[in-house]
């Protein structure tokens, strides 16, 4: 079935997928790169490469490779840092591709995929034959449920400090369907009204599941399940560099109700014979997918032994050696690490570890560690 786009003025034909030249047709270095994509993901963020531009397949290449010699020897990264690159050949090349993270939008990489046109394009825009090419593949990722059919399209300085994807590429890709200029919050926000879910700031789909990110995520208040105050006094002193995965080993919970019963007997057992000034945790998450605060931003937690002043603990509620937290969760706790970014609580570059890196216990769990290490940010050592 054909399907007709219109974008910018012109009238594309988009039947089926373009063809996308291999990773193995235009180098012989292959990818070490791992860490996989969780699809459908719900950004596209469009780059230039800011070099030179390509208007045949033999130069297209050798600039190619140019790039990817740059991005693996001069910044040590895995491989090229885009998963698709376009030239003015008119042609797709397959950098990370569909399902490998790429490294070109810090705290995005997990969530987009990276298009980069190559050349610079500042003063100029690229060619018919290359913004056809870009927009089909948006098309064709939308067809495979690569990409949500709701996506937020950005250019790259939406995200970040920098001119990329050029002045005259960025005023072209903003007449194009699904873009939204702003931060994160203000691009995810017109996903969320498409959907109908007015009352959260920003959503986002990860793994097929919704969660609220980068605005407000729903965090119930600690004076909203317990009636005893904190008596923590030692503050935190924000941005932090370590996010501690914890669970808190007891009895799992899938209503709020039940959550909250959990979470009051954790605070009285951490208060009456640990003699701490409230629960040990920053912030604690249950299997009825909301986030719970603990000491919450501002008070330091005793839940990491050295660490405490410099991270936040999360806790599961439950026992997961054996077993995995459910998506609602998982999710819950994603959102958090990234509204914690967001609002400068968390360092960009933060360091995630489970509480066993730390001294010999068995926390987080088994199967709870082993989904974790997948996580951005983690840290072997």
């Amino acid at each position: 079935m054909k399907l007709l786009l219109l974008i910018s003025g012109i009238l594309l034909a988009v039947q089926g997928c373009p063809r996308i030249i291999k990773h193995s047709d235009w180098t012989n270095i292959p990818s070490q790169c791992n860490i996989a994509l969780e699809k459908p993901e719900p950004f596209i963020v469009i780059h230039h490469t800011s070099g030179k531009r390509c208007f045949h397949k033999t130069t297209c290449k050798r600039e190619l490779q140019i790039i990817q010699k740059n991005h693996i020897s001069v910044h040590h990264w895995c491989d090229i840092c885009y998963n698709f690159l376009i030239g003015e050949d008119g042609n797709i090349y397959e950098g990370r591709g569909w399902n490998k993270s790429g490294a070109h939008t810090p705290q995005f990489n997990h969530l987009s995929f990276g298009i980069a046109f190559m050349g610079n394009f500042m003063k100029d825009s690229p060619n018919n034959l290359a913004v056809i090419a870009a927009t089909k593949l948006i098309k064709c990722a939308i067809s495979k449920n690569y990409l949500v059919s709701h996506y937020t399209l950005k250019g790259h300085r939406d995200l970040g400090e920098t001119t990329c994807p050029g002045n005259s590429l960025y005023k072209t890709i903003k007449e194009w369907p699904k873009w939204s200029g702003g931060g994160a919050e203000e691009g995810a926000l017109s996903a969320v009204e498409e959907e109908g879910f007015q009352k959260m700031k920003v959503l986002l789909v990860f793994s097929g599941i919704l969660f609220a990110v980068q605005g407000d995520p729903l965090i119930i208040k600690h004076s909203e399940w317990t009636n005893v105050p904190s008596n923590c006094t030692d503050t935190l002193d924000p941005p932090l560099s370590y996010i501690v995965i914890h669970h808190t080993a007891g009895n799992r919970c899938f209503k709020t109700e039940d959550c909250k019963r959990q979470l009051r007997n954790i605070q009285n057992y951490h208060m009456k014979f640990r003699q701490w000034c409230d629960i040990g945790y920053s912030f604690l998450i249950g299997e009825d997918g909301n986030i719970y605060e603990g000491r919450g931003w501002d008070k330091m937690g005793a839940h990491t032994f050295h660490y405490n002043h410099i991270s936040y603990g999360i806790a599961f509620m439950g026992n997961f050696m054996n077993t995995s937290p459910n998506n609602l969760a998982l999710n819950a706790s994603k959102s958090l690490i990234a509204y914690a970014v967001s609002r400068k609580n968390l360092t960009p570059r933060y360091t995630l570890k489970g509480h066993r890196q730390f001294l010999k216990t068995a926390c987080p769990g088994d199967t709870l560690y082993k989904i974790i290490k997948t996580w951005p940010g983690w840290k072997a050592t």
